[in-house]
């Protein structure tokens, strides 16, 4: 796995390479690919953060606001994380129009206005289990020791 931070301050560039790792091994139950390049960008943005495959399967880049504090960013990361975790297992694919592929099933990805998508329903239920098992839900993981 491959990974680059980008525009983002010196002291907790190494503290996110870190917690990308922890992530991609939690969620590729250690068999992270070896080809997976991932790029996060820190940047004022309207949301917390997106990410997106680039013309390649194994290449994504992680957009993250930059002006959100540290946990709701480490929050971001672990949500993307696992967007990059169903592209790459093909949990989840792009198909044409406004439609995804889900666990095989073709969805509409604009039937889901009041409701959450499957697919987002599962990044917010793993970011809490990712976050917690890095120990910033109950003070373990320490920003000055990372």
């Amino acid at each position: 796995m491959w990974t680059n931070l980008i525009t983002y301050k010196n002291g907790k560039k190494k503290r996110f390479h870190e917690a990308i790792e922890f992530f991609a091994i939690e969620l590729f139950e250690k068999n992270v690919p070896d080809d997976l390049q991932i790029v996060v960008r820190f940047q004022e943005l309207d949301n917390y953060g997106d990410s997106c495959i680039l013309d390649y399967e194994d290449e994504f880049i992680i957009r993250i606001n930059k002006n959100h504090d540290e946990e709701t960013q480490l929050r971001t990361l672990a949500h993307e994380m696992v967007h990059v975790k169903q592209y790459m297992k093909n949990e989840l694919r792009d198909a044409e129009g406004n439609y995804v592929i889900w666990h095989g099933c073709k969805l509409n990805a604009e039937n889901y206005e009041m409701d959450l998508p499957p697919w987002e329903v599962e990044a917010y239920e793993y970011e809490d289990r990712l976050l917690e098992k890095l120990g910033v839900n109950d003070g373990r993981y320490n920003k000055t020791q990372h």
